[in-house]
């Protein structure tokens, strides 16, 4: 698998939390972590909630990440550390972990990236147990996609460690099937800006194919972003399958009055561009 390989920065604060993984693995497991797989939050300059509908969306990827600190195990088990006390661990066998929607904990969206990857990973080595310790500093349920910078960072870190034939581009679309294992019904926006973003560059990110257009930054722009510190959570509550489900329903209804094929109109953007055919 083609990913892009980082060095551990020199300066702080950021060498300081490559230093904290190291000392809690160290602290934990005895040993130092093989390798870091990291994945950023992101924000999105045009196009709110519409990447679900198959319409294009405008995002960048951020500064503030997602690192997990990897080692390869002996045995099958799969232990997962958050540097962070506030966030409960959690250990099981690597081919036995069950996803579930009752109750959404942090380590869950872990579990998808992986999960997504032991599906349809085009893994080359057999998967083993693995040590994780994660750090993270995107402000959780802000906004930021905090949650699949878990899943993208976590399938990562499997398809570098169990050699991948995957591309990022592929990897991108998987992750954002593997994310639906939670619960929720998102678009491909969050995991293909975290996992394709380029620095200097927005992306113009199109769907049904995925496709990521790189766009340079005006030079010197300054983007502000600001936290609100209100809380967003798509994984707790309903709202959100609710406006994707009806957005689904809403190209059904379309389709029929126009006549479109029922799997065209899975998506807005495809409806609405045979629609418009149709209307005009």
């Amino acid at each position: 698998m083609s990913i892009r390989i980082f060095s551990v920065p020199d300066k702080e604060p950021e060498s300081l939390r490559f230093q904290n993984i190291n000392n809690h693995f160290n602290a934990k497991f005895k040993t130092s972590p093989d390798f870091y797989a990291r994945a950023p939050g992101r924000v999105n300059i045009i196009g709110e909630h519409i990447d679900y509908c198959g319409y294009a969306v405008f995002p960048m990827a951020i500064e503030q990440d997602v690192i997990i600190g990897v080692k390869e195990r002996d045995d099958q088990k799969l232990c997962i550390e958050n540097i962070d006390s506030n966030y409960e661990n959690f250990e099981c066998d690597i081919d036995q972990f069950v996803l579930s929607e009752l109750k959404t904990t942090w380590y869950k969206y872990i579990l998808c990236g992986m999960q997504g990857v032991l599906e349809d990973g085009k893994l080359t080595r057999n998967v083993k147990g693995l040590s994780l310790v994660v750090s993270g500093n995107i402000p959780p349920s802000a906004g930021l996609s905090s949650s699949s910078a878990l899943v993208c960072a976590a399938a990562l870190a499997l398809c570098y460690c169990f050699e991948s034939e995957l591309s990022l581009h592929s990897l991108a679309e998987l992750c954002a099937h593997a994310e639906r294992y939670i619960g929720t019904e998102g678009g491909g926006m969050d995991q293909a800006a975290s996992l394709l973003s380029k620095a200097g560059f927005a992306q113009l990110m199109e769907f049904n194919p995925l496709r990521c257009t790189p766009v340079s930054l005006p030079e010197g722009a300054v983007f502000v972003v600001a936290n609100s510190l209100a809380e967003k959570n798509k994984a707790q509550g309903s709202e959100y399958n609710t406006r994707v489900t009806e957005c689904r329903l809403a190209c059904r209804l379309i389709a029929k009055r126009t006549g479109i094929k029922i799997p065209q109109a899975h998506s807005t953007g495809r409806t609405s561009e045979h629609a418009r055919k149709y209307l005009f």
